[in-house]
C-alpha cells in the first residue's frame, strides 16, 4: 500500500502552518485512494518549553485529478486553497 508509513518533517516551508519542530505523521491507507493521517507536532512556547498537538485527518484521492488529495472537515485547516 502506497500511503502506509511515517513521514518526518524536520523543517517546514510555510511560516503560517508548518514550521513546527519535530513533526511526524503516520499514514494508513484504508482502501485504494483513501487514507488517514495521524499528524503530530510540537509548538514551542515563549519560555522554550514545548507542548504537543495532534490531529487525525482523512484524505481522499480526487478521481478526476489523481494528484489532488481532498481533505475536508478536519481541524486546523481552512480549506480555502483547494
Amino acid at each position: 500500500k502506497l500511503w502506509n508509513g511515517k513521514w518526518y518533517i524536520t523543517a517546514g516551508q510555510n511560516k503560517l502552518f508548518d514550521i513546527f519542530p519535530c513533526q511526524v505523521h503516520f499514514f494508513t491507507e484504508t482502501s485504494p485512494g483513501r487514507f488517514y493521517g495521524q499528524l503530530n507536532w510540537r509548538v514551542e512556547e515563549p519560555d522554550g518549553e514545548f507542548f504537543t498537538r495532534d490531529a487525525l485527518q482523512q484524505f481522499v484521492q480526487d478521481p478526476e485529478h489523481p494528484a489532488h488529495l481532498v481533505n475536508h472537515d478536519n481541524e486546523y485547516l481552512h480549506y480555502k486553497d483547494d
